[in-house]
């Protein structure tokens, strides 16, 4: 499988979409509900973590370029604890993947089809995946680009139409209620940028894996200047009232007419959304294969692309009971659990590979450059 190669530029793309898609609609809501006024800045401090996770996942996935962490946990635990390890790295993707599943059925039903069964949407999404990933990884690479320049234009075309119904009163007064409420309304955020972890999954498939740090640190920023117009520009126009939508940035949509020319652009908001989401899923689609894979030795990765849809279909409905059990998870659980896979664990691997002096260098009799 990791005979396919992407380029740097890809690579930050990967990296963008894996956290991109389902970010953008739901972190305003959580961040005002949690920080007030002051939600802009919880960004900040989730772009100082974003940055951490690409240091400490490059460090450690430098010390094995050819492989991922599904098997150089192997090398620096040994074989039975490695594989424990790799599996709860399974189970955290599979996991993610049927939440964003899940995310994507709420809002096609509750914004457009509240007639359709949720298990349609889900179905529909997890096939259109299943596809990419049988196409193999390059393929989603270069699908990713188009699809994700013809996303950032737009969103920046809907927040500049935007920018009349924007009140910079509603940011004031600055640090109303202190540091407290952005320190804990930053740690959602933090987690979904934390979410570029994927890249200890993806690295062997860069073509110049020494600019693997590089291409990151340029997708946290990248996330972190949308992420942080997309609050400011919610909080501008909604106000505290932002905290109340399930998803923000649609109803941004809805403010849109000009001159009676340019109007119903949550139709556009709608496409764009669902082409994103739907690489989104592929991406995590196929760590969740290739996990299986190289975690059970499996030669060839397209025999697990149809069982693994069946599970996420089967996932995504019992993930959550509904969206506000969904919006309560990654506003308080959500951070706790993603912290563990995104930092704590690296952390922990790198310390150990460090004092064990485990690298692929050294297993290949060589000296690490």
């Amino acid at each position: 499988m990791v005979d396919e190669k992407i380029s740097p530029a890809e690579f930050t793309g990967i990296l963008v979409t894996t956290v991109l898609p389902t970010a953008l609609l739901s972190v305003p809501a959580v961040a005002v509900g949690l920080a007030g006024r002051d939600a802009w800045m919880t960004e900040i401090l989730a772009s100082v973590f974003g940055l951490m996770v690409v240091f400490v996942s490059t460090m450690l996935s430098f010390r094995f370029p050819e492989k991922t962490i599904f098997q150089y946990t192997n090398d620096i635990l040994g074989k039975y604890l490695g594989k424990l390890i790799g599996l709860a790295y399974l189970f955290f993707i599979i996991i993610g993947a049927a939440q964003i599943i899940r995310q994507f059925g709420a809002f096609i039903v509750i914004s457009y089809l509240p007639r359709t069964p949720l298990l349609v949407s889900n179905i529909v999404l997890i096939m259109l995946a299943a596809y990419a990933v049988k196409s193999g990884f390059e393929v989603i690479a270069r699908m990713n680009q188009f699809v994700l320049l013809i996303m950032l234009v737009s969103l920046a075309g809907i927040f500049l139409l935007v920018t009349n119904e924007f009140r910079h009163e509603h940011l004031l007064p600055v640090l109303e209620n202190g540091v407290k409420p952005v320190l804990r309304g930053g740690l959602t955020p933090s987690a979904w940028k934390g979410e570029v972890f994927i890249l200890m999954i993806f690295l062997p498939y860069l073509n110049q894996y020494k600019k693997a740090r590089a291409a990151a640190v340029k997708s946290v920023i990248i996330l972190s200047v949308i992420m942080f117009l997309d609050i400011v520009i919610c909080l501008g126009v909604f106000g505290l009232q932002t905290a109340q939508f399930v998803f923000p940035v649609f109803s941004l949509a809805y403010y849109i007419e000009v001159a009676a020319f340019i109007e119903r652009v949550e139709a556009v908001v709608l496409a764009l959304w669902v082409s994103g989401v739907t690489i989104k899923v592929a991406i995590w689609y196929y760590a969740g294969v290739l996990g299986i894979t190289q975690i059970f030795g499996l030669k060839n990765y397209k025999p697990v692309v149809f069982p693994l849809g069946l599970i996420l279909g089967v996932l995504s409905l019992i993930v959550f009971d509904n969206s506000t059990e969904a919006a309560r998870f990654f506003a308080h659980e959500f951070p706790p659990y993603a912290f563990t896979f995104e930092i704590i664990i690296p952390i922990g691997l790198l310390i150990l590979a460090v004092i064990r002096k485990k690298n692929s260098f050294q297993q290949k009799g060589g000296k690490s450059k």
